[in-house]
C-alpha cells in the first residue's frame, strides 16, 4: 500500500458517537468523508454486532466494518470472517449464567438475545432500550429458533456470583470489565485487533498502514496494534495504549487529530 494512504479504524460509542446523547459532531462526519475523498480507506471497528449499528453510522460511508470486537468482518460489502458458537453450547451457558445472578444480553449479527429467566439490572434495561430505539431487533433466547450468539455482555452487582461466572467462561471468552458493573465477553481468539488484521491481510497492508481511534478498554488491542493509535480526550484508562491523545468527542477530537497529522 502507498505510504501516503492509510486505513482508518474508528470505534463508535464515545469516539464517533456520544454515549449518552447519540450526538455525532458534524466535523466528524465531514472529516471521515474527506478521508475517503483523499484516497484513504475508512472502517468501523466496534464492539456492537451488525444488528446494533444503525443508519446514523452507516450513512456516513465506510469501506468496511469490524463488528462484535472482531467476531464478524465485512470488506466492500462482503463478509470475510464470522465467529459464532454452537446453539446447544450457547443455551447451556445462558442457563448457567442465570444461576450466577448476572443480567446478560447475547449478541449476534442479526439480533440481540435477552433472557427472560435472568435478573434484570436497571442499567441493562436502559441500554437495551437505547439499542431498540436505534433499530436493533431483540428476542428472548428461551423462545428463539436459533440460540447461537457471537459474544455477550453482562451487568453485575453485589448479588452476582462473579467467581462462578468467571469460571464458566474461562478459556472460551476473554473478559473485559468496562466499569460501573458492566462487562463484555469476546471469543478468546477475537479482538478488535484481530478483525483489523483480517482486513489488512485482504488488502495487502500492514499494521503500519493502520490508524485507530478509540475511547475504552476494548479498544486497547486495536490502538496497540495500529501503526498510530489515538485515544479520545478524557479516556484516561486508554492513554497507556495510545501513541497520542486528541481532544474530546464534543470538542471535535477526530477532526483535530486528522488535521494535525495532515490526513485531511
Amino acid at each position: 500500500m502507498s505510504e501516503c494512504k492509510k486505513l482508518f479504524f474508528f470505534d463508535i460509542d464515545g469516539t464517533i458517537r456520544a454515549d449518552e446523547t447519540g450526538y455525532i459532531p458534524e466535523s466528524t462526519i465531514h472529516s471521515i468523508k474527506k478521508l475517503r475523498e483523499n484516497g484513504h480507506k475508512v472502517f468501523i471497528n466496534t464492539g456492537r454486532t451488525a444488528s446494533n449499528v444503525g443508519e446514523d453510522i452507516r450513512s456516513i460511508g465506510f469501506d468496511g466494518y469490524v463488528f462484535g470486537c472482531g467476531t464478524e468482518v465485512f470488506l466492500n460489502g462482503a463478509r470475510i470472517y464470522r465467529k459464532s458458537f454452537d446453539p446447544v453450547f450457547c443455551m447451556k451457558l445462558a442457563k448457567e449464567i442465570c444461576l450466577c445472578g448476572a443480567s446478560p444480553v447475547y449478541e449476534r449479527s442479526d439480533v440481540l438475545l435477552t433472557d427472560g429467566n435472568a435478573r434484570v439490572i436497571p442499567a441493562m434495561q436502559e441500554l437495551l432500550t437505547q439499542c431498540i430505539k436505534g433499530g436493533a431487533s431483540v428476542v428472548d433466547i428461551n423462545s428463539a429458533p436459533d440460540t447461537s450468539y457471537d459474544k455477550f455482555v453482562i451487568w453485575y452487582d453485589e448479588q452476582t456470583d462473579m467467581n462462578r461466572f468467571r469460571s464458566l467462561i474461562e478459556g472460551k471468552f476473554a473478559y473485559i470489565d468496562r466499569g460501573y458493573g458492566f462487562a463484555e465477553m469476546i471469543p478468546a481468539e477475537c479482538s478488535k485487533a484481530y478483525g483489523m488484521e483480517k482486513i489488512l491481510c485482504e488488502l495487502g497492508a500492514s499494521s503500519d498502514d493502520a490508524v485507530a481511534f478509540g475511547d475504552s478498554l476494548n479498544d486497547a488491542e486495536m490502538l496497540s496494534f495500529a501503526g498510530v493509535g489515538i485515544a479520545m480526550g478524557g479516556a484516561e484508562a486508554l492513554y497507556p495504549y495510545a501513541d497520542c491523545v486528541t481532544k474530546e468527542l464534543n470538542d471535535n477530537g477526530i477532526e483535530f487529530a486528522l488535521k494535525k497529522n495532515g490526513w485531511i
